[in-house]
């Protein structure tokens, strides 16, 4: 068995799926983490309730409370729940195998698979990469060392095994990610027109795209030709959920901007009909 090293990330990794409306678990993990009851932080403001400082409890006590959210918060069902018949049973864990060619981590070619196999394509084939991946040697990482290039590259060969044609995906080919920045233009503002760009505050991809506090220059103004907005305090994709506009305004407002937007870019088409 040769689990995923990505798998104990799935915690901190969690914070990208919370909205304006729901929260993803992350703040449970982190509850945990710190050694706070779950049943003390409902209603925090009628509880007299002694919360750690900000600089943490320390490793010698939230490496063990990380373990115990893994065993007993995640794992149990987490496989399971992608019905699979492979992966029957709340403590099954075979779900986190990346060399099992025969899983359905790599067989599901469903439209609805569960794994986001369309985008895995455009990472492996474009090649976007985009991994998720240990920050450089001399930055602090709380992802393992070991989840690098190499480590999600191979796993594009058991997505996309080479045809009986002998077809492959892109960087098995000789794509490479310079390439794809050299088209696109990176995090630079090249001849494109109508390009539009969002992204939540505190989405951590943000520092991939155009508002990333790394990217040379600082983060890419808006103007009228590349609009760029940014979500106060939003995540991942905020934008894309209307339902967060509902219950937030400062998304709302980025709603109605793209929307604004678009609609004045479909009127300038002169190919549009009048119906």
């Amino acid at each position: 068995m040769s689990p995923q090293k990505s798998t104990f990330l799935l915690g901190p990794w969690s914070w990208q799926g919370n909205q304006f409306d729901s929260n993803s678990g992350f703040y449970t993990f982190c509850d945990t983490i710190e050694g706070i009851p779950q049943n003390q932080t409902q209603n925090q403001t009628s509880q007299n309730i002694t919360l750690p400082p900000e600089t943490g409890i320390g490793l010698a006590l939230a490496l063990p409370n990380y373990a115990k959210w893994m065993s007993h918060s995640f794992l149990p069902g987490f496989c399971e729940s992608f019905h699979y018949p492979e992966w029957t049973g709340r403590n099954n864990v075979a779900c986190l195998e990346t060399y099992d060619t025969k899983s359905p981590y790599y067989t599901d070619w469903s439209l609805s698979n569960k794994f986001s196999r369309q985008w895995t394509w455009l990472t492996c084939n474009e090649p976007f990469g985009y991994w998720p991946t240990a920050t450089p040697p001399d930055r602090p990482s709380i992802v393992p060392r070991l989840v690098n290039r190499a480590y999600w590259e191979r796993q594009c060969a058991l997505w996309f095994p080479t045809s009986p044609s002998g077809r492959t995906y892109g960087i098995a080919a000789g794509k490479t990610y310079e390439a794809q920045n050299a088209y696109t233009g990176g995090w630079s503002v090249t001849n494109s027109t109508r390009l539009l760009h969002v992204n939540g505050e505190f989405d951590p991809w943000r520092e991939a795209g155009v508002s990333s506090d790394f990217r040379p220059g600082g983060p890419l103004a808006s103007t009228a030709r590349v609009p760029v907005f940014v979500v106060p305090g939003g995540f991942h994709a905020s934008e894309i959920t209307t339902l967060n506009g509902v219950v937030n305004r400062g998304c709302r407002d980025v709603i109605d901007k793209v929307i604004g937007t678009l609609e004045e870019w479909v009127g300038e088409w002169k190919g549009r009909g009048t119906g």
